[in-house]
């Protein structure tokens, strides 16, 4: 009896060493989310699958913090084990508290990560003390630094895009020209900017350094278009017939203070009708609209604005990566895009819209006016879809042909002669909801462009990590019928339904009595 119950505990013990040898070799996780939230995305599996040499991360987290901040250290740690899983070795973590070594902390310092100060409770006094939140990732002779770490949601991202900053032999470049006075990379795009540079190196091309040719850069932003000669855009036409990927954020208006608008000039986006869409000279409202906040005088108030159209999840395009898990985003005072590309012509660009109005949307034309106190009140004939954002991939036509070609025909190899070698360009019908202010007002904003870029530069590769996280899920737009009717039934489809039994109970008690 005793030799059995010896054998069966070895049996056991055995059993337990082998399933702890399977589980470190072979890392699995249920994960039931949609969007598998807290599960690594294959691009983030191969960036450690892929290393060439050892990963040291370190992690600078002070062993004394607040209660609501403990969960997170042990996400991060959960996260980055899950790194490690898939590294094949090369990945090392070490959580380390420069708090307990002065060596350490002057080290951290000087990387970037700098203490926070954080309130702790401790023998029921409360005590603000200085922290470390943050973490640093060093490869080969290159490090990278993610200063404060205050949410597990986007981390995965933070730390992929390092990884791939750090193993990249190449950054790409991405060059901001601003054809509007309005804007500037270091005052209003500052939010932007920053983002970028995680990934990119970000630089400002002047229009006035338009000579022949653009500045050497992987990606095009072009942000308004006032400035744009027909000089400058020749430079650019020839840089997209080149194979040249650019990104045009439009605006139908100047704003001025006090919301005086005047509309640009649509000449100036002639180009962009060659290549397949063009702005229309007018402004988008929709129903699907976010609040807006004004003053008038010392009074403040916040009321729904038509003219921020909001672009929820089922009007993203669900067929393009860029868009395919963004929520929604925000697109003020946006111009309506038409499409100018023959999309039966096999030769010509692909067109994809990516952002479009719902069906109550209508537009305002000739002299803008923007005041939020206005009655909106379209006519049901006026109300329509309008799109917002297109792609256009493919060779695109040249803006400027040459003219002194004599072969005015419309043959096939006169009309290969006048396209470019494919390449992607894409349009929106708005710049400002790129700005800072916006930006802060309407995070999602910030994913939209993103994914634009990224897609633009690196394809797929990243927008899979960052779109993970859920940022907004707005109700879906009901017409006025649609809310009556919801109304009718929560007013009075219960008390309905409650007499409704009532007279069956009543019913079924007459039955019995006559039969009994």
């Amino acid at each position: 009896m005793k030799r059995d119950l010896i054998l069966q505990v070895l049996l056991v013990v055995g059993i337990l060493v082998l399933l702890n040898y399977l589980a470190s070799r072979h890392f699995v996780r249920l994960d039931l989310t949609e969007g598998r939230v807290y599960t690594l995305s294959s691009v983030s599996k191969e960036a450690v699958r892929n290393l060439d040499d050892i990963l040291r991360i370190e992690v600078y987290f002070s062993k004394r913090l607040p209660p609501d901040l403990i969960p997170l250290r042990d996400e991060v740690r959960s996260l980055l084990e899950e790194y490690q899983a898939y590294s094949n070795g090369n990945l090392k973590v070490a959580f380390l508290d420069p708090k307990e070594d002065r060596g350490l902390e002057a080290k951290v310092q000087s990387l970037g990560v700098q203490p926070v100060q954080m309130n702790v409770i401790q023998k029921d006094r409360l005590e603000v003390v200085q922290g470390y939140l943050g973490m640093a990732l060093f490869y080969a002779d290159k490090h990278e630094v993610i200063p404060f770490v205050n949410s597990a949601e986007d981390l995965e991202y933070e730390v992929t895009s390092r990884i791939l900053k750090l193993t990249r032999q190449e950054q790409m470049r991405v060059g901001f020209l601003f054809g509007s006075p309005e804007y500037d990379l270091d005052s209003n795009f500052t939010m932007v900017r920053d983002e970028l540079k995680k990934e990119y190196e970000v630089v400002k091309v002047w229009p006035d350094t338009f000579v022949d040719k653009v500045p050497e850069v992987d990606i095009l932003i072009v942000v308004g278009t006032d400035s744009l000669t027909d000089a400058r855009w020749k430079v650019i036409d020839k840089y997209l017939m080149g194979g040249g990927k650019a990104l045009f954020l439009v605006d139908p208006i100047r704003l001025r203070e006090g919301l005086v608008a005047t509309f640009t000039d649509t000449a100036r986006m002639r180009p962009l009708g060659t290549y397949g869409a063009r702005p229309k000279r007018a402004i988008v409202l929709d129903r699907s609209s976010e609040m807006a906040s004004f003053r008038q005088g010392f009074l403040s108030f916040v009321v729904p604005y038509p003219f921020w159209v909001k672009v929820r999840h089922e009007n993203l395009s669900k067929d393009h990566p860029a868009t395919r898990r963004v929520e929604s985003c925000v697109l003020p005072w946006a111009a309506p895009l038409e499409i100018t590309a023959d999309t039966t012509d096999t030769l010509g660009p692909q067109v994809t819209v990516l952002a479009r109005t719902t069906r109550f949307a209508w537009l305002q034309q000739g002299f803008p006016n923007l005041n939020p106190r206005q009655r909106f009140a379209p006519r049901r004939e006026d109300l329509k879809v309008y799109t917002l954002a297109v792609s256009l991939r493919g060779p695109l036509p040249t803006a400027f042909p040459d003219t002194t070609q004599t072969d005015t025909t419309d043959t096939l190899l006169a009309k290969v002669a006048r396209l470019g070698v494919p390449t992607e360009i894409i349009i929106v019908g708005n710049a400002r909801f790129a700005s800072d202010d916006f930006i802060g007002a309407f995070p999602e904003n910030r994913d939209f462009l993103l994914n634009l870029v990224d897609w633009l530069g690196y394809g797929e590769e990243l927008i899979t990590v960052r779109s993970k996280v859920i940022t907004d899920r707005p109700l879906k737009l009901l017409s006025d019928a649609q809310k009556n009717l919801y109304k009718a039934v929560n007013t009075y489809g219960i008390s309905a339904l409650i007499v409704l039994l009532g007279l069956v109970v009543f019913i079924r008690r007459q039955r019995k009595k006559r039969e009994a």
